[in-house]
């Protein structure tokens, strides 16, 4: 592990582990690809292809279900020929993915082909990746090693979304595609120049629920509605108050740089105080701030609140991961991350039905308004618990 008499946590100081930075280059670049498109996916499903909001809300639904049965097939990969190697595997269907999702305006693929794709692309990478980082962190400095991730990654997304926005704006869906596509090649290289982690204990179903309560299947929900609220229907609402490519990658882009600073003073403080206190705060923060999203409506109000909403997620985030990755280490890491991905995909698909339950009754915008209520009631029982 790292030298314990020296700072962990440099933004130029990749002499960290070797396993530990190169990890951190792989979802820097990773990141730069994912952000620079992801939040425009639905809106470009909408805008520009013409499928109806519930449609593609579906397209969630079946990527998230797709996503919870990829889950066994992770794990067993995982312990045969290490999290690394599925890692790499997984960027293979997610260019497959961004190829057919290219290729939508010529031939016309069932999005549920598509959620198929990408369900199968999002379980084969974050199980892999939970377990990667959960061996490659020190406990003691968790707080600290998961919040230069959020920075890093912070950082990329101040880049991606405006970039995105750019692209979109001036020229189209296929140049970003390519790019994109291009990224995520490049960042295969950081994964090849280390040994890959095995651990080849088996994954015993009857033992998920041996480390979890309910207590903590509750919290997983409640994340699950929250990133749902913040991933999704947020930066469309953003796209259609606002009508424009640029301005939603601007607002997502310059929201994130404003909290970055905030991020370095939570990660050091997650590890000196107790976590839960941190969460506790920041959930209920970030309840009021959805519930004030409801009456945004300018530029300036939009770009303020995205602003307070980054930095309560991130008290809730922080704290949280750095828990999580805690309880891996001290368990049975396999089976308290699937328990963990199974229930953050239960409040995901509530967060959908919720709203696709809502879409004949209301018009377009109010639909997603009816996320922020229910994403305001999620970080108020991650509060309570």
């Amino acid at each position: 592990m790292f030298n314990h008499h020296h700072h962990r946590i440099h933004l130029i100081n990749f002499t960290l582990t070797k396993k530990l930075s190169e990890l951190y280059v792989f979802i820097v670049l990773r990141s730069l690809a994912i952000s620079m498109i992801g939040i425009f996916i639905p809106i470009y499903m909408i805008k520009e292809l013409g499928y109806p909001l519930f449609e593609v809300l579906f397209f969630y639904v079946f990527l998230f279900i797709f996503f919870g049965l990829t889950l066994p097939l992770t794990a067993k990969l995982s312990s045969k020929i290490g999290f690394k190697h599925v890692m790499l595997i997984s960027l293979f269907p997610q260019l497959v993915f961004f190829y057919l999702l290219n290729q939508l305006d010529v031939f016309k693929i069932p999005l549920v082909i598509l959620a198929l794709i990408a369900g199968f692309t999002e379980g084969l990478f974050w199980l892999s990746f939970h377990l990667n980082f959960a061996y490659s962190t020190d406990r003691k400095h968790r707080g600290e090693e998961v919040g230069m991730w959020y920075i890093l990654a912070t950082i990329i997304g101040v880049i991606g979304p405006f970039f995105g926005g750019l692209i979109l704006t001036l020229y189209n869906f296929h140049i970003l595609f390519f790019i994109v596509t291009a990224l995520l090649l490049i960042s295969i290289i950081p994964l090849l120049m280390s040994k890959d982690i095995y651990k080849t204990s088996p994954m015993k179903w009857h033992k998920i629920l041996d480390y979890s309560t309910g207590k903590e299947a509750t919290s997983f929900i409640a994340y699950g509605i929250r990133l749902t609220g913040a991933g999704i229907f947020w930066p469309m609402f953003i796209f259609f108050s606002l009508n424009g490519y640029l301005s939603t990658g601007f607002i997502i882009s310059f929201s994130s740089f404003a909290i970055i600073f905030f991020m370095w003073f939570i990660a050091r403080l997650s590890d000196r105080i107790n976590k839960d206190i941190i969460i506790k705060i920041g959930s209920l923060f970030e309840g009021i701030i959805w519930l004030v999203k409801l009456l945004v409506k300018s530029f300036g109000q939009i770009f303020f609140i995205s602003i307070l909403g980054g930095i309560a997620y991130t008290m809730i985030d922080i704290p949280f991961s750095a828990r999580i990755y805690d309880k891996v280490r001290a368990h049975k890491p396999v089976e308290f991350l699937i328990f963990r991905e199974l229930f953050l995909i239960l409040g995901r698909l509530i967060c959908l039905s919720l709203v696709i339950f809502t879409i004949s009754k209301f018009d377009f915008m109010t639909n997603l308004k009816t996320s922020f209520i229910i994403s305001s009631i999620g970080s108020f029982i991650q509060m309570l618990i």
